[in-house]
């Protein structure tokens, strides 16, 4: 019985001793590999350098262009009526929507029956009042005659007034000649009226009578667009006026723009007032021989009412730098890469448009200028380019040994 109590007391004792021998062991292990690891010496991590493209900044001239759009309209359009009334007689086969009309050309014709009568009226009342002038030409004559005569036979004075010498009778005569003539004159010009001509070589947008129809002088006849020349009339930001230089006589040069081709242009003017709904500024931009009539070229005519978009030559500038648009960051900086660090610089624009902005002040001649974007630009990061990391990556040539001839 005793000896089963000291084997239950030895067992006991071991469940306590061999957990505390393990882990001491353990321990004497862990303090043994610690004490104879390698010893690595400690090195500061390098900075890694964003690759960016780049430019770099040359001074030189620029010209400035200003770019708008508008629509297409006649530089000149009528709205044709008789000058008199009257019957259409006939009509000219060019004279519908599409066709083409030359200067003086007889496009509508009136009956010319009543005004060709009444110029045969005023002729005869002016043979009339020129018969009764030669008759009071011989009663002046038949006057003064008698006048004489009297002052021969008769020691009386005899005065001369303007009632002894017919002078009234004669005005009256002379008046009512001018008045025929005047008469005739119209008559003549009324006559003339019934041939309506064409004010100008020009294009027919619409008719608007028939052969037969009877017209007055505030009907329509037709309207018709002068084709030597058409206008586009341009809106362009109020900020780009500055930049117009329209003192040349003949304009500003200018491309015009449509869905079917483009053309030369010349900006002509402001026209003085701004678009309705956005405020911007409005030019007159011309295009001469907008059919291609006088040169054909093969493009196809330039359609009233397209809409279009034109890039007018603007002002020269001086001694400025020429950076992409995407290169002007925020509150007017650029970057610039300068010791392989980031340069946030302010600088000072000159011009600006879509693709495109013009420094004038805060580059240096040379200067690296960063076009690509960086996630988070701060001020010192570094960076590099794609031409430095290519070149450090380029293995370097041994030297080659020359081998002795055996």
């Amino acid at each position: 019985m005793k000896h089963r109590s000291i084997i239950s007391i030895l067992a006991s004792s071991l469940k306590i001793i061999l957990p505390i021998l393990v882990l001491a062991a353990g321990g004497a292990a862990a303090a043994y590999f610690q004490a104879t690891k390698p010893i690595t010496p400690k090195s500061r991590p390098q900075r890694q350098a964003s690759v960016v493209d780049v430019m770099t900044a040359l001074h030189g001239q620029a010209t400035t262009t200003i770019t708008g759009t508008g629509t297409i309209i006649p530089s000149r359009e009528v709205v044709m009526r008789p000058e008199v009334s009257g019957t259409i007689q006939s009509i000219s086969q060019e004279f519908n929507p599409g066709d083409q009309v030359q200067q003086g050309e007889v496009i509508v014709t009136l009956d010319p029956f009543d005004y060709e009568a009444e110029v045969k009226v005023k002729e005869g009342e002016l043979d009339v009042a020129e018969a009764d002038l030669a008759i009071e030409n011989g009663h002046q004559s038949i006057v003064k005659d008698e006048l004489s005569s009297l002052r021969r036979a008769s020691s009386l004075t005899i005065h001369e007034t303007s009632l002894i010498l017919r002078k009234p009778n004669l005005k009256q005569v002379v008046a009512k000649v001018n008045m025929a003539k005047a008469e005739l004159e119209k008559a003549k010009r009324d006559l003339e009226r019934t041939k309506v001509k064409a004010p100008f070589t020009g294009i027919v947008i619409s008719r608007d009578v028939a052969q037969g129809s009877r017209v007055s002088e505030s009907d329509t006849l037709g309207t018709l667009v002068a084709t030597d020349e058409y206008w586009i009339e341009a809106a362009i930001p109020m900020d780009k006026v500055v930049s117009l230089d329209l003192s040349s006589s003949e304009g500003a040069p200018a491309k015009v723009r449509t869905q079917t081709g483009e053309w030369q242009g010349r900006a002509l003017r402001l026209t003085g007032n701004l678009s309705e709904n956005t405020l911007m500024a409005k030019v007159l931009i011309a295009v001469k021989d907008p059919l291609g009539h006088d040169v054909n070229n093969g493009k196809p005519p330039l359609l009233l009412d397209d809409y279009a978009t034109v890039t007018i030559t603007g002002r020269s500038l001086e001694n400025v730098v020429e950076i992409p648009r995407l290169a002007l960051r925020e509150d007017e900086t650029v970057w610039i890469l300068k010791d392989g660090q980031l340069d946030i610089r302010k600088v000072n624009t000159a011009w600006k448009n879509d693709k495109q902005v013009f420094i004038k002040g805060g580059l240096k001649e040379g200067e690296t200028i960063v076009t690509s974007d960086l996630g988070a630009p701060v001020a010192g990061m570094a960076l590099t380019t794609a031409e430095i990391v290519k070149a450090s990556d380029s293995p370097t040539p041994q030297p080659t040994e020359d081998k002795e001839d055996s």
